[in-house]
């Protein structure tokens, strides 16, 4: 069910997605000014490595910047022809007239809506598929460390069948990953490329060379299996980076 809210709502909504994300985070919002409760609660997800700020405006303050900046775990993206405000975790989405400033959630009149996921899969994909169309039309503020260029994932302990989990800091520097089904947004692990429901209808015959349709990393068309789950091109740029499916 989608919600309807006010100001008040508005601000207590984004601050639960940012509570309530285990995968990532995706703020999208032309005018950025920080409060102190807002870097503690992004500060706190530290562990997830997926959390993505996009803005719109130049005019950071100082400290705002620098605060950004030191956070070198968050991605932060500059859109030029930015005018919407989003804030989206894996769960729910919140579309609103509420800029990220402190002045927006204290002084101005402000309306938006909460999208759940579950119970409005329809909805939440679409404002999902815009705002990583907004991400597209975005540029990286800084270069990705080359500590996060030349991270790999946890090798496999010893006597384990299932491969390691990538790391936080490894998923970093990708969007997210796609069910190489049904391109449904997923966490990005090459040796777990299914959405839940696709995996289990996969692991009814555990076929690894049967074909599907889409490549795990950057979901576009193209002939994948669970053996090989993603294109040429992602297999190239993200060798270093996550560890693939042996052979």
């Amino acid at each position: 069910m989608t919600e309807f809210l006010t100001t008040a709502k508005t601000t207590a909504a984004i601050e639960d997605v940012i509570r309530h994300a285990d995968e990532w985070i995706l703020l999208i919002s032309p005018y950025l000014k920080f409060d102190e409760n807002f870097k503690r609660r992004i500060e706190s997800k530290r562990g997830l490595g997926r959390v993505t700020i996009i803005y719109g405006k130049t005019e950071l303050r100082t400290s705002d910047e620098r605060w950004l900046v030191s956070q070198s775990w968050i991605e932060r993206r500059f859109c030029k022809t930015l005018h919407a405000k989003c804030y989206l975790n894996e769960r729910e989405a919140v579309l609103t007239s509420m800029n990220l400033h402190k002045y927006s959630q204290e002084n101005n009149h402000e309306m938006g809506i909460r999208v759940s996921r579950n119970e409005d899969e329809g909805i939440y994909g679409e404002i999902l598929d815009e705002a990583r169309e907004i991400k597209r039309d975005s540029k990286v503020m800084g270069e990705v460390p080359k500590s996060l260029q030349d991270q790999s994932t946890s090798p496999v302990h010893a006597g384990k069948k299932e491969l390691a989990r990538p790391s936080s800091r490894a998923v970093q520097i990708v969007e997210s990953g796609y069910c190489i089904r049904c391109c449904k947004d997923i966490f990005p692990d090459p040796n777990k490329p299914y959405c839940p429901t696709h995996y289990r209808s996969w692991n009814r015959y555990k076929n690894r060379g049967y074909a599907e349709k889409h490549c795990h990393l950057c979901g576009k068309e193209h002939s994948t299996t669970m053996a090989k789950p993603v294109c040429r091109v992602c297999f190239k740029r993200y060798e270093g980076v996550f560890q693939f499916p042996a052979a």
